[in-house]
């Protein structure tokens, strides 16, 4: 028998642990890449560069700030896809909660509306929460955004009066509240212009909403602001609260945006009240092409049902969220699969056969 040398012992421990470095490695380069990244409130602007790929984004606009009289409204729920070209690097902007007004208060970072006027004791209105959005260039103009979720307006302070803030989010943010009468509330920003100003009272404290700020307020006495976003709500005056800010997604593919108390609504993991953005590759960024290839599924988008060509009765089905969670499973009956307990949003299917992967394809429920 061949006589193993110390040197000999020492080649083979070598090349055992540079194998065993290599699938560590390649374990850890593969939690990397499925990994969602998050950004939290900062108050500045934060960068990432994305290599070529699928990105799945979510995100929330600030709520608005509490008031005497009422609370901030919520802030929106945006989501879609970003196809990557080529490496990119995109600048982020969450949006900051909005305040109690206790003097002269601007609103939350990223366009929330302020209180700007001299504050009266026992009138304390809201401030406006910043919007949250994602751009393709450092600015502070509110260019080049590719996805918006709009800030919660302000809630108001005034007298007797009650009114909660206007919530963020949607094609057109929501009104505020006023218990005064609707001409004391300000109106949600839409997809073409801010949010209408109050028209009671002192028409001049208020202001209307502008491209990525809410309106602020100049006067006195429990006076509230309105929410940012793609365009910002208006502000509120004595006895009413401010607009939310509305959101977009018209630089994303298959962009959905909803407010707070809407069907398919996705709970800010930030309980603070400020924005928050979560960008994932995983699941929806791996291949969409279709093992089989004569396999399909239609109508993408959908409402209720997913029917799948060419399928075995026996073959069963997997629904990933956009953040990798198993949402749903079952068989494949007939060739149709009800997606209708699904909330809006992308989804990644898996349909398989004998534990064998057949077909693979993101799909958007409506």
């Amino acid at each position: 028998m061949e006589k193993i040398t110390q040197q000999s012992k020492l080649k083979i421990w070598g090349l055992k642990t540079k194998a065993s470095f290599l699938i560590l490695f390649g374990a850890i380069l593969y939690v990397a890449q499925v990994q969602a990244q998050t950004f939290s409130y900062t108050g500045t602007v934060q960068s990432v560069t994305l290599a070529a790929g699928s990105y799945q984004i979510e995100m929330w606009g600030a709520d608005g700030g509490d008031a005497l009289k009422g609370t901030g409204g919520k802030g929106g729920y945006s989501t879609g896809t970003l196809v990557v070209a080529a490496s990119t690097t995109y600048y982020i902007y969450v949006g900051g909660k909005g305040s109690t007004v206790t003097s002269s208060t601007p609103g939350g970072w990223n366009g929330g509306g302020g209180c700007l006027g001299s504050f009266s004791t026992g009138y304390n209105g809201g401030t406006g929460g910043g919007g949250t959005d994602i751009r393709t260039t450092q600015n502070t103009t509110y260019a080049d955004r590719i996805i918006v979720a709009g800030g919660g307006g302000g809630g108001t302070g005034y007298s007797t009066y009650t009114g909660n803030g206007g919530n963020g989010g949607g094609a057109t943010g929501s009104n505020g509240g006023s218990s005064r009468g609707v001409t004391y509330a300000g109106g949600g920003g839409s997809q073409t212009a801010g949010g209408t100003s109050a028209t009671g009272g002192i028409p001049s404290y208020s202001s209307a909403g502008a491209l990525g700020t809410g309106g602020n307020y100049t006067g006195t006495l429990g006076g509230t602001a309105g929410g940012g976003g793609y365009y910002g709500g208006g502000s509120g005056h004595w006895g009413g609260a401010s607009g939310g800010g509305s959101s977009y997604v018209g630089g994303v593919t298959g962009g959905v945006t909803i407010q707070f108390g809407q069907t398919g609504f996705v709970s800010n993991p930030d309980t603070t009240g400020n924005g928050r953005v979560t960008i994932s590759n995983s699941p929806l960024s791996t291949s969409e092409t279709s093992i089989k290839n004569d396999m399909n599924i239609y109508p993408n988008p959908t409402t209720d049902f997913l029917n799948i060509t060419k399928v075995s009765d026996k073959a069963t089905y997997k629904i990933y969220s956009v953040a990798g969670q198993l949402v749903s499973r079952g068989n494949v009956n007939v060739g149709i699969i009800n997606v209708s307990a699904l909330t809006k949003g992308t989804y990644m299917i898996v349909i398989e056969d004998k534990g064998k992967d057949l077909f693979k394809s993101k799909f958007i429920k409506n």
